[in-house]
């Protein structure tokens, strides 16, 4: 008897969820975008969107090259210890 009411409670839970998900998406305010992207962007503002847009690109860069570097390095170790398997007795 009360593994049947645990089974109720649970299917109630998503519901309940669904409930409070759509009642959350229907009482948010509207968004508003920022000034900038309205067009309306003072030289200070677009500098740095400008300087960030940059330093995210520099990052994915350094990551990629640091990427490049282990497998480089890797492939050299894997050559070095391959040579020295084959010229073992």
């Amino acid at each position: 008897m009360g593994s049947r009411r645990g089974a109720r409670r649970g299917a109630a839970l998503p519901a309940a969820g669904a409930a409070g998900w759509l009642l959350s998406v229907l009482a948010a305010p509207p968004a508003a975008a920022c000034a900038v992207c309205f067009g309306a962007a003072e030289p200070a503002a677009m500098q740095g969107l400008q300087a960030g847009i940059l330093l995210l690109l520099g990052m994915v860069g350094l990551v990629f090259a640091g990427m490049g570097a282990f497998l480089i390095a890797a492939r050299r170790r894997v050559r070095r210890l391959r040579g020295q398997a084959t010229e073992a007795p």
